[in-house]
C-alpha cells in the first residue's frame, strides 16, 4: 500500500487534468442542455468503444489476486450504451459507423496496456467508472431535460441497479484501490496513466463539436 494512500495521490495528481476535460466546449453546451439528438449520439458512440475496449478481456483484472479487488462487473457499460444507442439512432446501422481518431487511440492505448497487463490500465477505470457514479448522475439528468420523451428511456448508460448506494460503492472502490499491493514506481505510472486518461477524454470532446 502507499503513502499517501494511490486513491487520493490519483484525485489529488489529476486535478488539472479533470479541470481541463470539464471545460471543452462539448461539455458546456452538454451542461446548458443544448446538444442537438445527433452530436449526443456521436458521444454515446465514442463512449461505446472506449468501454468496449476496457470491458472486452475482464479475465486481466479477474484472473489476477491484486486486481481483482476492484473487479466490478457491475460497473460495466458497453452493452448498456448499445441500448442507448440503438434508441437514438433508431436501428443498430450505427456499429459501422467510424469513430473519431482520438477515439481509436484511446481504444488502442486501453488494449496495448490489457494485452500487456499492465497495472496502469486501473487508472482509465478509476477515471471512466468513478466518473459515471459521480458527474454522470448529473448529466442523466440534463438527458432527461434535453430530449423529448420519447427519448427518456435511453439513459441506460447512466444507471447502475446493482448498485444501491452510490457514495457507500464510490467509497469501498477507493478502500480497495488503496490495499493493492503495488510500489511507488507502479503508483506514479497509474497517476500518469490517469493523467492521460484525462487528456484522451479532452481531445475526444473537443472533437465532437468539430
Amino acid at each position: 500500500m502507499l503513502n499517501p494512500p494511490l486513491s487520493l495521490q490519483l484525485r489529488e495528481g489529476t486535478q488539472d487534468s479533470h479541470r481541463t476535460a470539464e471545460s471543452t466546449p462539448f461539455i458546456r453546451v452538454f451542461f446548458s442542455g443544448k446538444l442537438s439528438i445527433s452530436q449526443y449520439r456521436n458521444f454515446l458512440l465514442q463512449l461505446f468503444h472506449i468501454y468496449s475496449a476496457m470491458e472486452e478481456n475482464p479475465e486481466v483484472l479477474y484472473n489476477d489476486p491484486e486486481l481483482q479487488k476492484i473487479y466490478f462487473p457491475e460497473l460495466f457499460r458497453s452493452l448498456r450504451l448499445s441500448k442507448d444507442l440503438n434508441l437514438f439512432f433508431g436501428k443498430e446501422d450505427w456499429k459501422s459507423i467510424p469513430i473519431l481518431q482520438t477515439t481509436q487511440e484511446y481504444v488502442d492505448r486501453i488494449r496495448f496496456l490489457n494485452n500487456q497487463k499492465n497495472y496502469a490500465l486501473v487508472a482509465h477505470h478509476y477515471t471512466r467508472y468513478l466518473g459515471d457514479l459521480s458527474g454522470g448522475q448529473a448529466m442523466k439528468k440534463i438527458v432527461l431535460k434535453m430530449f423529448p420523451e420519447e427519448y427518456h428511456t435511453g439513459i441506460s448508460f447512466y444507471e447502475f441497479p446493482e448498485i444501491s448506494n452510490f457514495d457507500d460503492f464510490k467509497n469501498e472502490y477507493r478502500s480497495r484501490l488503496d490495499s493493492l499491493s503495488i510500489d511507488v514506481a507502479v503508483g506514479q505510472s497509474m497517476i500518469q496513466e490517469a493523467r492521460l486518461a484525462f487528456q484522451f477524454n479532452t481531445k475526444i470532446t473537443g472533437s465532437l463539436l468539430e
